[in-house]
């Protein structure tokens, strides 16, 4: 009796969870590149200011580019026990575990070198996942130049594959650096997103309730052997319209999660003007159930 509405309902949780999970995933793709500055070698430069010039290097880097960066000694607290070997620059194995250590998808792998006030910077840059590494041109600070213009000026040499980021698009930084905060708000619940958490918890406890009872009447009537449709139609009736209101309720429950999901990995995009609060609209037909989300996110 109500054994296709089970399987429809079935179905329709599945498509909309396979929609979620290709929503997150769009997100993640969308995610900035998280970048590990590596001091491989130092020359007439001591540990703390190789460490400072790397956190620098990481600033500049991140406030001119969409990228994600750790370094400085939180780099150094990541690498094996026994430091980073000699020829780890030149071993593919040895970038792959960097990057694993750093949570980073790309390196920066650079030599300092200290004559006088003169401060230059060679670096590698690698990427993980291909083993690819390319030297980049080298960095030079004179004596009394200002770093963090050096650097920022730099980025599209040592980065040339990453555009240079707008001020209206770009996602707040990540600067993992000792003492270093996170920049801007980053990604929050806003009050559309606790909105639809709470439509979303309400209507799939409402759905449940109702599927319940739904199977528990089609086990009564199935029990006084109805299996031939002989059973009375307004009970047969009642059977299916709490099966359609556990539909409408789930699906309610769907749409809102979805909804509070994309509000939530949109509440960092700094758009100029605050977005819609998220619309859900449900409707049901001759055996079919159907629901879609409006508003502007």
């Amino acid at each position: 009796m109500s054994g296709h509405r089970v399987h429809r309902l079935t179905a329709s949780i599945t498509a909309v969870a396979a929609a979620v999970v290709a929503v997150s995933g769009t997100a993640a793709a969308e995610e900035p590149r998280r970048i590990g500055i590596v001091v491989s070698t130092t020359v007439n430069v001591t540990e703390a200011e190789a460490d400072a010039i790397a956190s620098e290097l990481g600033a500049a880097l991140s406030s001119a580019l969409p990228v994600d960066i750790i370094a400085g000694g939180e780099t150094r607290r990541r690498l094996p026990p026994d430091g980073l070997p000699d020829e780890c620059i030149a071993r593919a194995e040895c970038r792959t575990d960097l990057g694993d250590r750093l949570d980073a998808s790309e390196l920066l792998l650079i030599v300092v070198v200290k004559i006088g006030e003169r401060v230059q910077i060679d670096a590698t840059w690698a990427n993980v996942a291909s083993g690819k590494a390319i030297s980049r041109a080298a960095v030079v600070v004179e004596a009394g130049a200002d770093r963090a213009k050096v650097f920022a000026d730099a980025a599209p040499t040592l980065l040339p594959h990453i555009k240079r980021a707008e001020p209206n698009d770009r996602r707040p930084d990540i600067i993992v650096v000792p003492g270093a905060t996170t920049p801007g708000d980053g990604r929050h619940m806003t009050t559309g997103s606790w909105i639809a958490v709470g439509v979303s918890g309400a209507a799939l406890i409402g759905g449940t309730v109702f599927a319940l009872s739904a199977r528990n009447k089609f086990n009564a009537l199935d029990g006084d052997g109805c299996r031939d449709m002989r059973c009375p139609q307004s009970e047969v009736d009642s059977m299916e319209r709490r099966a359609l209101a556990a539909d409408v309720l789930y699906g309610v429950s769907i749409a809102a999660g979805v909804t509070a999901l994309v509000m939530y990995l949109r509440s960092d995009a700094g758009d100029e003007e605050p977005p819609a609060e998220p619309a859900v609209t449900v409707g049901a037909g001759p055996g079919s159930v159907g629901f879609a989300i409006g508003g502007r996110f």
